[in-house]
C-alpha cells in the first residue's frame, strides 16, 4: 500500500501498529476526520487513502456523521495486520464515570458470554 498510494492520517497519530512509519504518512495540518475525508473526496492529489479503525467511523454514524454511508468513500480490511487494541476514555471529572465504566465492562462481558460479540465481529469481518 505504501509503495502504491499516497497515505494520509491525523496529525499527532501514530500508525506504526499498522506497519507505517511517520515519514510514510502525510498528516501535516490534518486535525479532523472531516478534513481527512475531504482530502480524499475532492482529489487534492495529496491523499489516496487513510488508515483508521472501522469502529471509529461506525461511532461517527451514531452522532450524525455517516462517513461509512458516503458513496464516494470505500473501506476495506488491511490483511496481515494483527489485532489492534481499542481504548475508551472516560473523564475522571465525570460524576458517573465509575458507574459508566462498570456498565460498559458488564455489557462487553454479557456480549462475550452470549456469543453476540463473536457474531458482530464475524458480520463485519473483524477480529478481536
Amino acid at each position: 500500500m505504501k509503495k502504491k498510494y499516497k497515505i494520509c492520517g491525523l496529525a499527532g497519530y501514530s500508525y506504526k501498529d499498522v506497519g507505517l512509519k511517520s515519514n510514510e504518512v502525510d498528516n501535516d495540518s490534518i486535525y479532523s476526520y472531516d478534513k481527512l475525508t475531504k482530502l480524499l473526496h475532492y482529489k487534492h492529489e495529496r491523499c489516496d487513502v487513510f488508515v483508521e479503525g472501522y469502529e471509529i467511523f461506525a461511532g461517527f454514524s451514531v452522532i450524525g456523521q455517516d462517513y461509512l454511508g458516503n458513496k464516494n468513500l470505500k473501506y476495506f480490511i488491511i490483511p496481515k495486520i494483527g489485532k489492534q487494541p481499542f481504548h475508551m476514555m472516560i473523564s475522571k471529572n465525570f460524576k458517573y464515570g465509575k458507574e459508566l465504566q462498570q456498565i460498559i465492562n458488564e455489557g462487553i462481558n454479557d456480549l462475550k458470554q452470549s456469543g453476540q460479540l463473536d457474531q458482530l465481529f464475524k458480520k463485519n469481518n473483524l477480529i478481536y
